[in-house]
């Protein structure tokens, strides 16, 4: 099956929403750098000038990344094999429908899940990726309630042309973080029938690695830069240190943060999408990354 991200009918399924979207929900990542021992004046501003650029860089190429799983959302919960799923197999999987899953899923290789989950928050149709892009459709009887998890609760409370990110977190099935440790962000549509009535919801499980990945090539170019990725709660989700990466996900580590070890700094990040912060000799640089801003933005200029 061929899906065109740029036809005509995707734009204007896209239009519809660029106005409905709820606000972003634990997605905003704050992104900066560090530059140590500098006295004179102009090689300050120099440094100040290279930390917005790579910033700047790396924000445009994550918003991007971003924009093309929010356009890929919604055109899943508005394709004809999901609406007619409910409206012809009901209960029962209907080969549309996993064709559609299996085919969007090794087409794109970004997701690791796609899903459609029920009114009551259970798995009725799951795809998983393999290491090598695969798509694998999940039996029945190894379909989860998920019906607990935030992300669904979120979700199942949407109303039409809305949609949920969830912050970037570790993926858990069956109760347990997933090892080895799988970073996701969750992209949450609610589905209707053509009379209204809210059916279940659409989820995509985002790869953040890739995220991650392309913040280590900028710091692996950028050796005179400390590049972080922090979550909206002042949390590290990539750091010098792997061992407070993540820290909110377990119950021994939930003290350590970027906010607790740094709340002056925090405290004046938190009060703006972007700025400067200036340290004795230390230069901080910071921007924050909102899915949906860019989406609107963007979709705007159609």
């Amino acid at each position: 099956m061929n899906i065109d991200i740029k036809s005509n009918k995707r734009k204007n399924i896209l239009y519809r929403f660029v106005r409905l979207f709820i606000p972003v929900i634990g997605i905003i990542l704050i992104v900066f750098g560090l530059y140590f021992n500098w006295q004179i004046k102009k090689e300050k501003e120099i440094v100040s000038i290279k930390q917005k650029n790579e910033v700047r860089v790396l924000k445009s190429i994550i918003d991007e990344m971003l924009y093309d799983v929010v356009s890929d959302l919604i055109f899943l919960s508005n394709s004809n094999s999901v609406n007619n799923y409910f409206q012809t197999f009901q209960n029962k999987k209907g080969d549309e429908l996993i064709e559609t899953f299996v085919n969007f899923s090794e087409s794109k290789r970004i997701y690791d899940q796609i899903r459609l989950l029920d009114i009551k928050g259970m798995e009725i149709l799951r795809v998983n990726a393999d290491n090598n892009g695969n798509a694998d459709i999940i039996d029945e009887k190894q379909l989860q309630d998920k019906s607990d998890r935030y992300y669904i609760k979120s979700g199942l409370n949407l109303n039409k042309g809305q949609i949920y990110i969830s912050p970037i977190d570790l993926n858990i099935e069956n109760g347990r973080i997933q090892n080895p440790i799988n970073q996701v962000i969750r992209f949450v549509a609610p589905v209707f029938s053509d009379s209204g009535e809210k059916k279940g919801v659409i989820v995509l499980n985002y790869k953040a690695q890739d995220i991650l990945n392309l913040v280590e090539l900028f710091i692996k170019n950028n050796k005179d830069l400390n590049i972080m990725l922090l979550n909206n709660d002042g949390y590290w989700i990539k750091s010098d240190n792997i061992e407070k990466d993540f820290a909110f996900m377990y119950e021994d580590k939930k003290d350590i943060s970027f906010k607790n070890e740094f709340k002056y700094l925090w405290n004046s990040i938190v009060s703006s999408k972007q700025g400067t912060i200036y340290n004795n000799d230390i230069i901080y640089y910071y921007n924050t990354i909102n899915p949906l801003h860019s989406f609107e933005k963007k979709e705007s200029n159609y």
